[in-house]
């Protein structure tokens, strides 16, 4: 027995697909994709406020039938969000 053998020579004994590290905290539920569906859903949301905004009293007008479906829509794209993946 070699006196140097129980001394880390710098490299571990795992193979490479052990020494990956899985992404943890944040990182491991909101990637990208996530991160841009909640955007997309925040933008057309506040779209849809702006929209209701110039519809006035009545909401007759393109303003008026279009801002409800971007704030529906918006609510729905941002949860999607939430929806697990694989």
């Amino acid at each position: 027995m070699h006196p140097h053998d129980n001394e880390p020579s710098g490299h571990s004994p795992r193979s490479g697909a052990e020494e990956r590290k899985e992404p943890t905290g944040a990182n491991a539920v909101f990637n990208r994709a996530t991160w841009a569906l909640f955007a997309a859903g925040v933008f057309a949301m506040a779209a849809g406020y702006a929209l209701l905004a110039m519809a006035g009293r009545q909401g007759v007008g393109a303003a008026g039938r279009w801002s409800p479906m971007l704030i529906v829509g918006g609510l729905v794209v941002f949860g999607l969000g939430f929806a697990p993946r694989q």
